[in-house]
């Protein structure tokens, strides 16, 4: 492996092992599907993404339905999305990060940018 792609991967590595003790963060980092999730959640943010909407858009492969459902409940009892309903269904309800978080996730591509364009 090139000293470039270690250097790279150290400071990944390090970054995420710096932000895994972050209260706010660290329920971002549990596990793999609560990452994808929270990407899912990021990437919609603005408008907010359902639940159905989430469960279509991940691979089953990955998540059940329970987990998703899970993963969610438990970002609202961090603090780290808030929910909300829809303005064009009443019935349905749209997740989306907190402020605090999608400063966190900026924050976090804003590293990784720095990191891996070097």
């Amino acid at each position: 492996m090139k000293d470039d792609s270690k250097y790279k991967l150290e400071a990944f590595y390090n970054d995420m092992r710096s932000y895994s003790d972050d209260a706010t963060f660290k329920f971002a980092y549990q596990s793999k599907n609560h990452w994808m999730l929270m990407c899912l959640i990021a990437i919609n943010t603005t408008e907010g993404i359902s639940f159905e909407n989430a469960c279509r858009e991940l691979s089953e492969k990955f998540f059940s339905r329970g987990t998703i459902q899970s993963i969610l409940d438990s970002g609202i009892a961090s603090q780290f999305l808030s929910k909300s309903p829809s303005e064009k269904d009443k019935r349905v309800q749209l997740y989306r990060l907190t402020e605090n978080a999608e400063k966190q996730m900026g924050a976090w591509v804003e590293r990784q940018t720095e990191i891996f364009t070097k």
